[in-house]
């Protein structure tokens, strides 16, 4: 019975983290460039006092991430208490 119990909380803690990781968690705030500039900007994660609304989903800032990684920086306000797939950003 015990390890059912287990099994099941292990089942309820997984769909609570795909859930999570599908939500949008994060976004970036650009900055304004001239045409052809390379683009750059600022990570947040939701809940940062910013202004924005979070559109990225785990995945989707993965990717991001991979394409523009070395032009978007942490934000100081908000990255302290980030365990997100941008730990190696910044």
């Amino acid at each position: 019975m015990q390890l059912r119990a287990v099994e099941e909380e292990i089942a309820v803690v997984e769909a609570r983290e795909a859930a999570a990781a599908a939500a949008p968690g994060w976004w970036v705030q650009w900055h304004r460039r001239r045409p052809g500039r390379p683009r750059a900007g600022v990570l947040h994660r939701a809940g940062c006092w910013f202004p924005g609304k979070p559109d990225l989903t785990a995945a989707e800032l993965e990717v991001l991430l991979a394409e523009r990684g070395a032009r978007i920086e942490r934000c100081p306000a908000c990255s302290s208490n980030s365990t997100s797939p941008t730990a190696g950003v910044g």
